[in-house]
């Protein structure tokens, strides 16, 4: 990654996110966008209403706690968040995310082979 310059990185999902900081680190000039899957907290969340062990229940419950907390905090760091559906954006917003992007504007760009430079500019417009 240091030896390439780059317009956009784009991390996918929550889990990878906690990288989030190292890459905005070593890569100042380029925009960190992060690609939501889901509002992972809802589904620990779920999973813990659901399971009928009291540790599990409890453990499940800490963990979506801690997604909560760890998802509301970094929404802003990213140059733009986008989700995969309409409902999940809604929750991002709830959430305060100030940079979100609709899933329904952005397409799919052919990736190139490293050697090739090549700038691409992409006009969306936010929620």
């Amino acid at each position: 990654m240091e030896q390439n310059e780059y317009d956009v990185i784009q991390i996918e999902g929550t889990f990878p996110a906690r990288y989030a900081d190292t890459v905005i680190g070593h890569k100042k000039g380029a925009k960190v966008v992060l690609r939501q899957h889901n509002v992972e907290y809802q589904i620990w969340e779920r999973l813990a209403k659901n399971t009928r062990n009291p540790v599990k229940k409890w453990y499940l419950g800490l963990l979506s706690k801690r997604l909560k907390r760890f998802e509301s905090k970094h929404l802003n760091q990213y140059a733009a968040l986008v989700p995969v559906t309409d409902d999940d954006g809604k929750l991002f917003q709830q959430l305060g995310c100030k940079y979100l992007f609709s899933p329904l504007l952005l397409e799919l760009i052919p990736c190139f082979g490293h050697h090739h430079k090549m700038k691409i500019q992409i006009c969306v417009s936010y929620w």
